[in-house]
Formats: structure tokens, C-alpha cells, sequence
């Protein structure tokens, strides 16, 4: 499978996601995660990588605590990693507006156990202490509450650990 319709941002590129049948959807979800299908995509488009990791923290707004990460830097083989596209509100027009900007070089090589951990204690920091605002992030365009009220109904359910599935 070749990642670059999902990761790269040229427009033309991106498959129409609404006539994907669930099973190509569940597939889609799947192989995008898989070392092989990642390999490739790197070998494609990553000439080298650096050695040194860079310790950035990336926010998330809203009042919610920053997420640490290690990244690496790494030099493109062509300048479609070099760049992102932004969405902007036109402040005349009141409409979202796509922007191209450039986008610095960096990304994760691998996930360890140790940032396996520290993304878990992120999330429980979360779901523990900033739900609330969380959740009404997520479901702020929506026209009811029930999307509000059903996840936070569902992070206040505390399984006990026998109930539990691995």
C-alpha cells in the first residue's frame, strides 16, 4: 500500500473516503500502521535521518496540557514533506481557507515502551483531568449534546479489572 495519498497533502491525490466500502476502510486503518508499509514509505521519501532527537512538546490548545515527543530531523527527497496545508478562517468571508505553509523536517523514527508509557499517562491526564473541556471541543459544532454526554458517560465508567479486556 502506498501511504502517499494519506500523508502527503497534494490535493488531486486523496481518495474519496465516501464510496470506501468498510472493509477497504478497515484495511486502510490497518496497513497504514504496519512496519513494512512504513518502511516503504520512508524509503520513498526520506534521504537521511538524524541521529540527534529533538525534544518538542506539542499543544493541543484549548487548555489542554502539551504532549512531549521525541522527533528526529531527517532531509526530503523532494519538498512534499517540507510543506503542510493549514486551515484558516477568513475573517471578510467567515469561511475555513486552505494555506500552504512550509513544515520543518521532523518525525518520529519508532515508538518505544517508554514513550508507550508516557503517551498512556498523557491520555489518563486527560480523560482524568481535562475531559470535560475535551469533550466539548470535540462536539462543539454539533447541533445537540448527546455526542458530549455519551463520551463523557463512557470516561466515567470505571470497569472493575476482572470486567477488563486485554
Amino acid at each position: 500500500m502506498d501511504l502517499t495519498v494519506y500523508f502527503l497533502p497534494g490535493e488531486q491525490r486523496v481518495p474519496n473516503h465516501a464510496n470506501m466500502d468498510a472493509d477497504a476502510a478497515q484495511d486502510l486503518m490497518t496497513s497504514i500502521h504496519k512496519l513494512d508499509v512504513l518502511k516503504a514509505f520512508c524509503s520513498k521519501h526520506i534521504q537521511q535521518w538524524s541521529s540527534v532527537p529533538i525534544q518538542v512538546n506539542f499543544e493541543c490548545g484549548h487548555g489542554l496540557p502539551p504532549l512531549p515527543c521525541e522527533v528526529y530531523g531527517f532531509k526530503a527527497k523532494t519538498t512534499e514533506l517540507l510543506r503542510q496545508f493549514q486551515y484558516v478562517e477568513n475573517p471578510q468571508t467567515k469561511k475555513m481557507e486552505r494555506q500552504e505553509r512550509a513544515c520543518p523536517p521532523l518525525a518520529m523514527i519508532q515508538i518505544d515502551q517508554p514513550d508507550r508509557r508516557r503517551y498512556e499517562e498523557y491520555l489518563n491526564e486527560v480523560a482524568d483531568h481535562h475531559m470535560l473541556r475535551f469533550a466539548h471541543l470535540c462536539f462543539d459544532d454539533e447541533s445537540n449534546d448527546f455526542q458530549t454526554r455519551l463520551l463523557l458517560l463512557m470516561c466515567s465508567l470505571k470497569p472493575e479489572p476482572k470486567d477488563e479486556v486485554s
